[in-house]
């Protein structure tokens, strides 16, 4: 935990130290995406070329209003015991020039398992953390965040992290107590704009390739890694061409003969993203992602010159003749209708000559007079002969279950207000077993602070695995701010 917390506080002092003036501010707008529904209904009506399809979206490439928890405004008509509770962050800075915040990161949940597959123990998260953003005039943004936990888990979740050393998306796990688990993470991005067509970070967290619930390309699934990321739009802004190059890891220790533990294997991977607006309301991508697992019993991770070319399918040609699925190419695509409905859709294949793709097609749809979403994705992932090197902390870094598998989701939310209801189900078909899993999630919330997410929720959770024939009825309390997506419904 002491290097979670070493790297946030490093983060935050040296990032302070930098500025410049500019434009726009550069921050990222949140992945998290139930608090975001007037956002994401202004972006399908807006006539503007737009690039959403790689996220996080950047702030200064939309038009729309950002959300809540990116605006730095003060209402001075308000007494401050009512601004700070209900309406602004914590503490907020803004001489023009200079803007920042600090929030306080909290997730206090407390649930009982009425399954009949549930361990007689008192289900609970306790997470604490930071959040904290700043702008340097208007081309350097900086965002870090801190977050430590103990848990006790469902059943179903408490097996996997068990089995996996990983709790969902959010770090290395360790024992707590005699079923809990204690974990943290941190992150921290650096944005720098040189002008409007460039931007460049570098950061520690998570990237998000699709217009659905799930990505067959790049999820935020797994847990935190870095990244440097480059973004540059053409032609008046009708196309976005983005690199990125990562590091993932193993949770296996190379040997050493040191008394300290061994590093963990590492992977890096060269990711290229090419968007084209054929229309204001159509949107076309590319996407190639070659992960190089070269590791040395040192520790020394040897990558060839190619990695850093940054034309797409480069890699792919170079590396195709050594059949170890490293690498995974496909296409996303985004149809917008009527300033309401949105159809999206993506091909994934491991490698240029797969003999059949992964399929993900689906739609969303606002109503036009109240704040309403529905959506509905369809999911059907291909059968691999080889094991795909895409994983990392033993997470997937696309789908959160295995080959050979088709999905159907589904989903409701009504966002007035400071009210958020929230009622999405899916079923997952594994075909190479032949069982399934049905998911059923009911949440309610009440928004205290939207500035911060601030949020008290309550809801139930049923999810039922046939072939096992475990029950998990899942009723549950909590008070957080939620500004990430965790993904539970597998």
């Amino acid at each position: 935990m002491k290097r979670h917390k070493t790297h946030a506080l490093l983060c935050l002092v040296l990032l302070i130290f930098i500025g410049t003036k500019g434009f726009s501010q550069q921050q990222n707008i949140s992945l998290q995406n139930s608090f975001q529904i007037k956002f994401e209904k202004a972006l399908i009506a807006d006539s503007n070329f737009q690039h959403i399809g790689f996220q996080p979206i950047l702030q200064s490439r939309v038009k729309s209003n950002p959300p809540e928890n990116l605006k730095f405004n003060k209402l001075d008509e308000k007494s401050r015991l009512s601004r700070k509770l209900f309406h602004e962050h914590l503490i907020l800075y803004d001489s023009g020039d200079i803007s920042m915040s600090l929030d306080p990161l909290f997730n206090f949940e407390f649930a009982e398992d009425r399954g009949e597959s549930a361990r007689d123990v008192n289900h609970y998260v306790n997470m604490r953390g930071f959040l904290f953003r700043l702008n340097l005039g208007k081309k350097i943004s900086v965002e870090s965040t801190f977050r430590e936990n103990q848990s006790i888990m469902p059943t179903y979740l408490h097996l996997r992290t068990r089995k996996t050393r990983s709790a969902y998306g959010q770090g290395r796990v360790k024992a707590f107590n005699k079923d809990g688990f204690d974990y943290a993470m941190a992150s921290s991005v650096l944005s720098y704009s040189p002008s409007q067509r460039f931007n460049i970070q570098a950061g520690h967290g998570k990237l998000f390739v699709g217009y659905g619930h799930r990505s067959l390309l790049l999820s935020d699934l797994s847990f935190n890694y870095p990244y440097l990321k480059l973004n540059s739009t053409w032609f008046n802004e009708r196309l976005q061409y983005q690199n990125t190059y990562s590091i993932y890891q193993n949770l296996v220790r190379l040997q050493t003969n040191a008394e300290s533990e061994g590093l963990l294997e590492r992977k890096q991977a060269a990711t290229h993203n090419l968007d084209y607006a054929i229309h204001q309301n159509v949107n076309f991508g590319i996407f190639e992602s070659v992960i190089f697992p070269s590791v040395d019993t040192s520790g020394n991770v040897s990558i060839p010159v190619n990695y850093w070319v940054p034309i797409m399918f480069v890699n792919s040609i170079v590396e195709k003749d050594k059949n170890t699925n490293n690498s995974l190419v496909g296409i996303n695509y985004n149809v917008k209708l009527f300033k309401s409905l949105q159809i999206y859709g993506q091909l994934a294949s491991y490698g240029l000559s797969s003999e059949k793709p992964s399929l993900q097609i689906g739609s969303k749809y606002y109503f036009k007079q109240q704040p309403i979403r529905l959506q509905v994705e369809y999911n059907s992932i291909a059968k691999n002969k080889l094991p795909t090197l895409f994983t990392h902390y033993n997470e997937s870094l696309t789908v959160p279950y295995g080959q050979n598998t088709d999905e159907l989701y589904t989903s409701i939310v009504f966002h007035k207000k400071r009210w958020l209801t929230k009622i999405e189900g899916n079923r997952i078909m594994d075909n190479q077993y032949k069982t399934e899993v049905n998911y059923v999630d009911f949440q309610q919330s009440f928004i205290i602070n939207q500035a911060s997410n601030l949020a008290i929720k309550g809801g139930i959770k049923y999810r039922l695995e046939v072939l096992s024939k475990t029950e998990m009825e899942f009723i549950y309390f909590g008070l957080s701010t939620n500004l990430q997506n965790l993904y539970f419904n597998y």
